[in-house]
């Protein structure tokens, strides 16, 4: 058993064709919230506050995710489309596995709230930072108290580089 998302499956399936595969929803309890999950699209499209040609950008963007033409180029490599059009453009030619992360996803999408905002910047490189100052501190090459100044300034030029 592993937790991956439903859009993941084909992937995994493709790659260890032997074995078979189902998708479950997350084990709750009594105590579970509702509307504790939400739909996260495997990928965003962005481009750069810095760009010299915003609108450009933006155009390119808007036809990344509305055109049902890219749809039938990308298919469900990057996973479920988050695009109903998306999915309805690709519904036709679907195999059982796709087939089963699509209608599991149909399904979440009436259990689910809705997604959180994007990463914020700097937050992609938090994990790394942690694990690197974490050993560090482990082999004694840094204090805690160094390694958590360290981590606050280096987080700190992440967020700016990114803004």
């Amino acid at each position: 058993m592993m937790f991956i998302p439903a859009g993941s499956l084909t992937s995994y399936q493709s790659a260890a064709p032997g074995y078979t595969y189902v998708i479950a929803n997350w084990p709750t309890g009594p105590d579970t919230k509702p509307w504790f999950q939400y739909l996260k699209p495997s990928m965003y499209w962005a481009a750069s506050a810095r760009s010299e040609h915003p609108a450009e950008a933006g155009l390119l963007i808007d036809f990344l995710t509305t055109d049902p033409r890219v749809a039938k180029l990308f298919g469900v490599d990057r996973g479920v489309p988050a695009n109903p059009q998306f999915r309805d453009a690709l519904s036709a030619g679907l195999d059982a596995n796709t087939k089963m992360a699509f209608d599991f996803t149909a399904a979440m999408a009436t259990e689910s709230a809705p997604a959180p905002a994007t990463t914020r910047n700097g937050a992609s490189d938090v994990q790394i930072m942690i694990g690197r100052y974490n050993q560090q501190v482990l082999f004694g090459q840094l204090s805690p108290q160094d390694a958590g100044k360290a981590f606050v300034e280096e987080l700190q030029r992440s967020i700016d580089a990114a803004s």
